[in-house]
């Protein structure tokens, strides 16, 4: 039997996370007898935004919401919801390595199951920007003790490894994020560069995902016609702002990208080396590589997943006049892009749903 736990309400927008358990547990569940999956439940909610509502056909994945105030509540309650479910041999996946992992950490102690640490993001590297010291002091405490008690460790790209195999001296297995609808957005055409050129902020709008070299980028070229710039995804309030050149779309479904991308030329990946770490190979920057959007980006250790001169545009982080130089020579002469265009999509077609579960199906068996 799997067991699953995530400390999200798993809402089908809320981010990388809810994506990726979607086309996981599509990708797995005729692999396992039976799957439960234990998650974050709020007293009042629209359960239909939820992911779990994909799956009411699927008898064999059994959800589990927890209903709790605060982390330490949803700890106890969701130990208390798994011990009478666990059996040994279980196999218990933690996704991430917050409240989820000291669940998975108390169960390995106490019964024979094998506890597989999934690493999503840099847990303190988050933590420090939103909580006080004494809380990122201790959750980065217990993430020790997770990684020491862990059987399995996988982590979702090699910026998340690097920063995790300084803490353990236990093997981490790389399974990158997967992109589960290469099919259809791969039918999109190139862009066609018409006027204005559109370029588009994919995913959180946030500083730690790149959000003010966004802004400050349409400043620069706020006087230019050519150029608009769009925000898809959840801008919290940003919107309110009044700027020139910057129009925000709001939160996205996955299911609503083939109506979005074709009206999109350029997708702005910006993040900074010293933003949201081991966040790994982005699901937003997959799919706009499948729909053969052209890339621009930071070459940095995130970007270096996936990213090359060949399928992007990069330019050294943090030189936005880099950015609009390119921008300005692609308003010139941009059918001399279209060839990243097509190789981005080529690289995207290699994260398929069925090589991702293959590796974790390979990792849990071997080891």
């Amino acid at each position: 039997m799997l067991h699953i736990v995530i400390y999200s309400e798993l809402k089908r927008w809320h981010g990388g996370r809810e994506r990726w358990l979607k086309y996981f547990l599509k990708g797995v569940y005729s692999k396992f007898d039976k799957i439960c999956v234990y998650f974050l439940k709020k007293s009042v909610e629209n359960r239909d935004e939820c992911i779990d509502q994909d799956f009411s056909r699927c008898n064999n994945i059994k959800w589990y919401p927890v209903e709790a105030s605060n982390y330490v509540s949803w700890i106890v309650r969701t130990f208390t919801e798994i011990i009478s479910k666990i059996k040994q041999g279980d196999i218990l996946v933690s996704v991430g390595s917050g409240p989820e992992a000291i669940v998975g950490m108390i169960l390995r102690r106490l019964k024979r199951i094998r506890f597989v640490l999934w690493l999503r993001t840099i847990l303190i590297s988050e933590l420090s920007r939103r909580k006080r010291r004494l809380f990122v002091l201790l959750a980065g405490f217990m993430e020790r003790l997770a990684l020491a008690t862990a059987d399995i460790i996988i982590a979702n790209g090699r910026d998340t490894k690097d920063y995790y195999q300084n803490l353990t001296k236990k093997q981490i297995n790389v399974i990158p994020n997967a992109i589960d609808n290469f099919f259809q957005l791969s039918k999109i055409a190139p862009p066609r560069f018409g006027k204005p050129i559109k370029i588009a902020f994919m995913g959180r709008f946030v500083e730690e995902r790149g959000s003010n070299y966004f802004v400050e980028l349409s400043r620069k070229l706020s006087n230019d016609s050519q150029f608009q710039f769009v925000v898809y995804g959840p801008s919290y309030g940003k919107e309110r702002e009044t700027y020139q050149n910057l129009v925000f779309k709001g939160h996205y479904f996955p299911e609503d990208l083939p109506l979005i991308l074709p009206n999109v030329d350029i997708v702005a990946f910006l993040l900074p080396s010293k933003g949201i770490h081991g966040g790994g190979v982005s699901h937003a920057l997959l799919e706009a590589m499948a729909a053969k959007r052209l890339i621009i980006a930071w070459q940095n250790p995130i970007t270096s997943n996936l990213l090359n001169d060949k399928n992007a545009i990069l330019v050294n982080e943090g030189n936005l006049d880099g950015i609009v130089s390119k921008l300005k020579e692609i308003g010139r002469c941009p059918e001399i892009f279209l060839e990243k265009c097509l190789e981005a999509s080529k690289t995207a077609r290699e994260f398929s749903v069925q090589n991702h579960v293959i590796k974790f199906i390979r990792i849990v068996r071997e080891e």
